[in-house]
């Protein structure tokens, strides 16, 4: 079991290597779960945890605690997120990397999580990222608005549209 925020902001603060490894330690499975839906391949999906991580060490000495730790990881992963999605834009995104397994695991087409993923990976970046906060996450319209600087009626707009696609997609498939 991971230490409590007190515990890794007091480590920390007498040893800022070790208080990172027990922040890392202790909130990486949070975090990637979190951030995997988002993007369209667990090199992509480390990618970005190795940034919050980077974020969050340089932000954790100004760390004020107004909210829990998990809380503010939370929040600078979805923006690490939001700015890879940003700058990848333009990549083409290829379905077919979500069928690439890690080593060793044989996972076939119908197992449900590869074919969420893979659905996920065929809407453009910011409807994806909408979706995601939207119905995983189930975060508030007025804090993606806010998050990704667009109006709450995009964002309304953007999801629905996403909703749209998805339901298409997996009639198509039965």
């Amino acid at each position: 079991m991971g230490m409590t925020d007190n515990e890794i902001l007091k480590t920390f603060s007498r040893n800022p290597n070790q208080g990172m490894r027990e922040l890392i330690e202790t909130f990486t499975p949070y975090l990637y779960g979190i951030i995997r839906p988002m993007l369209h391949s667990h090199q992509d999906t480390d990618e970005v945890l190795q940034r919050t991580f980077i974020n969050a060490w340089k932000g954790l000495a100004h760390f004020r605690g107004d909210a829990a730790l998990k809380t503010w990881l939370h929040r600078i992963a979805i923006r690490t997120a939001w700015s890879f999605i940003k700058a990848e834009k333009n990549r083409t995104m290829n379905a077919n990397d979500l069928l690439l397994v890690s080593a060793g695991e044989d996972a076939p087409l119908e197992n449900p999580q590869l074919l969420l993923l893979r659905a996920l990976s065929e809407l453009p970046p910011k409807q994806r990222l909408i979706f995601v906060l939207r119905y995983f996450e189930n975060m508030p319209l007025d804090r993606i608005a806010n998050l990704i600087q667009r109006s709450q009626g995009n964002i309304k707009a953007q999801y629905h549209h996403a909703r749209s696609k998805l339901e298409k997609y997996f009639s198509l498939l039965h």
